[in-house]
């Protein structure tokens, strides 16, 4: 049995995000903890996770949509949940992350993001994400990203 296959267990997976979340989520005087962020599923046979972010005021830009820094801070956020699930207790650190933009996120609306892991060895995690209007549907901007694992 691989390494991912040990981990891709629907059980395990499911349990373990939720307890990184809850974790990320009690710190409401930290980013993470103010972005509202909210698990919509885990898909072990799929190796994917899906998070929501709703779209709020703070995080908009000018022109009353999400702004790109806040994009890019959301995809390092549900990358980075499941990069630390991989990592298996250890710090999981972003080496890398490109963000493409290729629809506003409106205001009101939330942005669904899915990771999916690419690889997961011993000291480097890489994953990819796909960004989703909740609204519709519509694929507004997709992400890769590396993540070194500490210690």
């Amino acid at each position: 049995m691989s390494r991912l296959e040990r981990l891709l267990v629907q059980d395990k997976l499911e349990k373990r995000v939720r307890e990184i979340l809850d974790y990320i989520t009690k710190a409401s005087n930290k980013i993470d903890g103010k972005l509202n962020l909210k698990l919509v599923g885990c898909n072990a046979e799929a190796g994917t996770i899906t998070m929501e972010f709703p779209v709020m005021d703070w995080q908009l830009n000018t022109n009353n949509v999400m702004h790109g820094g806040m994009i890019a801070t959301a995809f390092d956020e549900v990358l980075g949940i499941f990069a630390h699930y991989f990592a298996e207790g250890k710090a999981a650190l972003t080496s890398n992350i490109t963000v493409h933009y290729l629809k506003p996120v409106p205001k009101g609306d939330s942005l669904l993001i899915t990771a999916k892991i690419i690889s997961a060895g011993r000291k480097v995690i890489t994953l990819s994400g796909e960004g989703h209007l909740k609204s519709n549907g519509m694929m507004t901007n997709s992400a890769i990203a590396t993540f070194v694992i500490a210690g």
